[in-house]
């Protein structure tokens, strides 16, 4: 009997050194192979890697490298742009490997996975109350924090990194178009998520008047028309209406006859084609008319009595009538601050 126990201790132990030798060789290619994607991130070195990693964890699960192989495995998914198959790998640590010494890491990278592309941010909120829970001073608590702060706050928040940013350029570099496009669609964001606010119709104006220099006439009608609708106590509600005026009668007419004109979300039912149908000229020409009739006394008329004279004309006196307001309109919006 003692004989047949030892022969089964050493068949076991020949099997477990066997074991262990082929982890070890698993191990060694695997590093060779991480060496590489080191050096280049092509698919025909990422691939074989994935591959690899998947094959250890499947063959020897209750390992120690199991999950750290799993969290390497969903960086390079994260890294190639597949967030289904990261959020697997990193749900399994999760589900399987609880104790695990990167247990805080694989939640604030699965949270990550979630709200890139907002692909799930249900569970990206779930993930992160539970790491709220377990690391309540983690490394990523800020972060964590700013993720259940209102949308409206975080809009807010990015518009002032966005002006920051702008601000601080070196004297003479002017912001890219690029950063007008951010800053632009972040005060659109804002009006579209908070239209009651009163910072929406400042957005609103500081995103037409944004649209106009960068030449998107359509969103700035979509923009002005939405002041002239819905916030007619504005404070530079009488501006709006001037910029709105010279918008139909002296820019879109042109703009429209592009083949691809930039619109937004606001007031959608205003688009490219439905202004196609209208006299724009004579949309132009009312706007006009209300102000010298409702702001007979205020500076805005002595352009709209220029605009309406020269109705339809693209006229040196009407674009520098244009240009004089618009620097009127920003100064009064900076005094406004």
């Amino acid at each position: 009997m003692k004989q047949i126990s030892f022969l089964f201790l050493l068949i076991l132990m020949i099997g477990l050194s066997s074991c262990n030798m082929e982890m070890q060789k698993e191990q060694e290619l695997i590093t060779g192979m991480e060496k590489a994607v080191e050096r280049n991130t092509s698919d025909q070195f990422v691939r074989p890697l994935v591959a690899n990693y998947i094959k250890y964890t499947v063959n020897y699960p209750e390992d120690e490298m199991t999950p750290i192989y799993l969290y390497r495995c969903a960086a390079l998914y994260y890294r190639i742009g597949n967030m289904d198959e990261a959020a697997i790998n990193l749900e399994t640590i999760i589900r399987d490997y609880p104790e695990v010494d990167i247990m805080e890491d694989t939640y604030l990278f699965l949270a990550m996975v979630y709200t890139t592309g907002e692909k799930n941010l249900k569970r990206a909120g779930e993930v992160y109350t539970l790491y709220q829970e377990k690391y309540p001073e983690g490394k990523g608590i800020e972060k964590v924090n700013y993720f259940f702060k209102p949308k409206s706050e975080k809009i807010i928040d990015r518009i002032e990194n966005l002006q920051k940013e702008m601000e601080n350029l070196p004297r003479g570099v002017d912001p890219s178009e690029s950063q007008y496009n951010q800053l632009m669609f972040a005060y659109i964001q804002y009006v579209e998520e908070q239209p009651g606010d009163p910072l929406s119709a400042a957005y609103c104006m500081q995103a037409a008047r944004l649209a106009i220099r960068l030449g998107y006439h359509l969103i700035a009608i979509q923009l002005l028309e939405e002041i002239k609708e819905n916030y007619k106590t504005y404070d530079l509600y009488p501006e709006a209406l001037l910029l709105l005026a010279v918008e139909y009668d002296t820019n879109i007419k042109l703009h429209l006859k592009k083949d691809k004109v930039p619109f937004c979300n606001i007031n959608q039912h205003m688009t490219k084609k439905g202004l196609e149908k209208k006299d724009l000229v004579a949309e132009g020409g009312k706007i006009y008319r209300q102000i010298l009739k409702e702001y007979p006394e205020h500076e805005v008329a002595v352009s709209a009595k220029a605009g309406l004279k020269n109705l339809g004309k693209k006229t040196a006196k009407v674009m520098e009538e244009f240009l004089a307001e618009q620097d009127s309109i920003q100064r009064a919006y900076k005094a406004n601050q």
